[in-house]
């Protein structure tokens, strides 16, 4: 590094610094008035409530300057964040035209002087993209007042932390960069973090993709697939100000452990995190506490033990179809109007069944059923406002009782008669299989719970997803979505990969109640599909590891060499916990902060840590409650989805645990957890699936 460039840096942080103090002070001394002047205009609205006259008046004054208050506490958190480390880059350009070159520091947020220029340009902004987009040279970037262009003149990146300047570097090029190499070199934290200062080009350019078209993303393991689709709702926040709110994103996860893994990643970027939930607390909520079903992870410990078999071809967008059109003609045969009474008024079959068979035709029942009643208050009950409740729920109930049967799971096994099967229940649970389609049935005849509020919507794991869930998922939120998925990581690949194949189609078919009686002709939409081949998380022996588990030719690795996976046989109890205690040991002594100890299943987990507890401390067993837990845990591989640790031990990789399709593809997400280490354990004889690798490891 240059000792004057440096000096340089060091006084410009200094001065971004000070001014962040000024206002950090400036917000202080503001809530510290205001709170007190808040609270003074409260006491006197009590004081003076009985005999004052401007009552409505005070209230709304309060209510707004507390509201304003609340925004200030927001700038004030944001700003004491960004102290610690206000920008990552710089950029210098020269645009066509201008007489001289600017210096542009590119940061969390944008920071303007005193003179209403820019100290630090928020890296949403349309400016920031020349930093992961082009290198020294002629760029162009598009603005709402038109297409800029010029001459970058340097890339400058800073590593800065706890408001200290740590060094600096200039890079015509931003892929495999130092930082880049230093960030991925790290330990992991407790959460998941952002990585504005090391997105690179095809992520950047997913990042900003157009609001207006749904998004979906297939990118390899480790490929930043979430990172990015946290770092697009950000954005998405930034460019849709006014227009977009965090509390109007919904983010699907794959469980409640994966959304606490997530939850400081939103807020680093400086935005409130966005609403979190999973697919299987939509059945729950939508289909009530009385029915009872199999979570999707136990379905996939089910197909592990094969004692019931699950029957693949209900996840087919082929099997969607079928039960659609299997709806739209059950739902006109089996409605049967009759009169209704009420007191003096007559309302005749004939009314109803116009409106059902006619004029509301071209809607799914439920939306028939609401503007039936709809019409029939309004033409016959108009004056008595003050029952309309009461006769809303009146014919509601008296219309549902026109259908031949109104019991969602009574209509699922007629429709599985229709095709020669019949619904069998597990542990006394409906299968996961069939809760889906059931969901389907229950919202074409009753409608869902409103998710109207929500303006985009991430599902992440996407791959996990079965047609009828992404046929009512575009059915229940209608607005944009980023879908981020592997289909590498399926646990069923046929399944994952015609979805994919279909996914425009699904999502138009969600869309088509206008064409209810032709459902053969459904009109695509547009949908981006991008692709991310280059494996980030992983150093470049594991991730070979990985791609040869798999026989996986489509992911590059990154190369960031590591120590090399390692397979040992364990023949006794004591040589498991003297080798794991070891692990652990050396692993901690090296710096690493979150250790994952791998099982097949839940129950091999618990067995595990019951084994080793005693003789290891600080070992912790994730259970289905929710809650994140970092240090060393053991866990199965189904909930190791998504998340990532700095070392993994991997048990039992032999060749009975680890032998048909479904195993497989559970023993390459275990092992694309790891980013700096993986020790695989096996009894007996390893899995064929590791041999490739390690005989080829061994030759070498």
């Amino acid at each position: 590094m240059n000792k004057d460039v440096l000096k340089e840096e060091k006084e410009y942080l200094n001065t971004v610094q000070s001014d962040i103090a000024e206002k950090i002070e400036s917000l202080s001394n503001f809530l510290d008035a205001e709170k007190m002047q808040i609270q003074e205009e409260k006491y006197l609205m009590r004081d003076n409530y009985a005999t004052a006259t401007d009552v409505d008046d005070t209230f709304l004054d309060i209510y707004l300057r507390s509201n304003e208050y609340d925004e200030k506490v927001k700038e004030k958190n944001q700003l004491i964040r960004m102290q610690k480390n206000p920008y990552f880059a710089r950029v210098d350009v020269k645009e066509d035209g201008a007489g001289q070159a600017y210096h542009n520091y590119i940061g969390y947020r944008s920071l303007t002087d005193k003179d209403g220029g820019f100290y630090i340009i928020d890296w949403r902004a349309p400016f920031a993209s020349l930093f992961y987009d082009y290198d020294k040279g002629k760029y162009s970037y598009s603005t709402i007042n038109g297409t800029i262009k010029g001459e970058i003149l340097n890339k400058r990146q800073f590593k800065i932390e706890n408001k200290e300047l740590k060094y600096y570097f200039d890079a015509d090029i931003k892929v495999d960069d130092d930082i880049l190499q230093e960030t991925l070199s790290g330990t992991t934290n407790e959460k998941m973090k952002n990585i504005v200062a090391t997105i690179q080009r095809e992520q950047n350019q997913i990042i900003r993709c157009s609001e207006k078209f749904n998004t979906l993303v297939l990118g390899v393991a480790g490929s930043g697939k979430t990172s990015i689709a946290l770092h697009r709702v950000a954005y998405l926040l930034y460019k849709l100000k006014g227009k977009l709110k965090s509390s109007e994103v919904m983010i699907l996860s794959p469980n409640d452990m994966f959304s606490a893994y997530i939850s400081e990643v939103l807020p680093e970027l400086n935005e409130e995190n966005a609403l979190n939930t999973t697919f299987e607390k939509i059945l729950a909520n939508e289909l009530g506490p009385e029915i009872e079903f199999e979570t999707k992870k136990e379905q996939v410990e089910r197909k592990i033990f094969n004692k019931i078999p699950c029957d693949e071809s209900k996840n087919s967008y082929e099997f969607l179809v079928q039960l659609y059109k299997y709806l739209i003609k059950y739902f006109t045969k089996a409605f049967k109007p009759t009169n209704i009474k009420i007191g003096a008024y007559n309302i005749p079959e004939t009314k109803i069944a116009g409106m059902y068979f006619k004029s509301f035709s071209k809607v799914l029942p439920y939306k028939r059923i609401e503007w039936i009643i709809e019409n029939l208050i309004d033409t016959y009950f108009a004056s008595f406002e003050k029952l309309e409740f009461k006769l809303q729920e009146f014919l509601k109930a008296k219309l549902y009782r026109m259908f031949v049967n109104n019991n969602p799971v009574v209509i699922y096994k007629l429709f599985l008669k229709s095709l020669g099967k019949e619904m069998s229940l597990v542990n006394h649970k409906i299968k996961y299989e069939d809760i889906v389609p059931i969901l389907m049935i229950n919202y074409f005849l009753y409608g869902s719970i409103d998710y109207t509020s929500f303006k985009h919507v991430v599902i992440d794991e996407s791959q996990d997803y079965n047609a009828i869930q992404m046929f009512l998922l575009n059915s229940f939120f209608n607005c944009t979505k980023t879908i981020v998925g592997d289909v590498g990581q399926s646990l069923n690949v046929d399944s994952s990969s015609n979805v994919v194949s279909n996914i425009e189609q699904i999502f138009s078919l969600s869309n088509a109640e206008h064409k209810l009686t032709n459902p053969d002709k459904f009109e695509t939409k547009e949908m981006l599909k991008l692709s991310l081949s280059k494996s980030y998380r992983s150093s470049y022996q594991i991730t070979n590891l990985a791609n040869s588990i798999l026989k996986r030719t489509d992911c590059e690795p990154i190369k960031r060499l590591g120590e090399k996976p390692q397979l040992v046989k364990i023949a006794t109890k004591k040589q498991l916990i003297d080798r794991i205690g070891q692990l652990i040991d050396s692993y901690k002594a090296k710096g690493y902060n979150n250790i994952g100890i791998i099982t097949k299943t839940t129950k091999n987990a618990g067995e595990l840590y019951n084994i080793i507890k005693d003789d290891i401390s600080g070992v912790d067993l994730v259970t289905n409650n929710g809650d994140y837990l970092n240090g060393v845990v053991v866990l199965d591989s189904f909930s190791s989805k998504g998340l990532e640790f700095d070392a993994v031990i991997l048990f039992n990789v032999n060749a009975v645990e680890y032998a048909n399709e479904l195993e497989r593809q559970l023993l390459y997400v275990a092992v694309t957890r790891a980013l700096h280490e993986i020790y695989l354990l096996y009894t007996n004889t390893p899995s064929e699936f590791v041999l490739d690798y390690f005989n080829n490891e061994t030759k070498e």
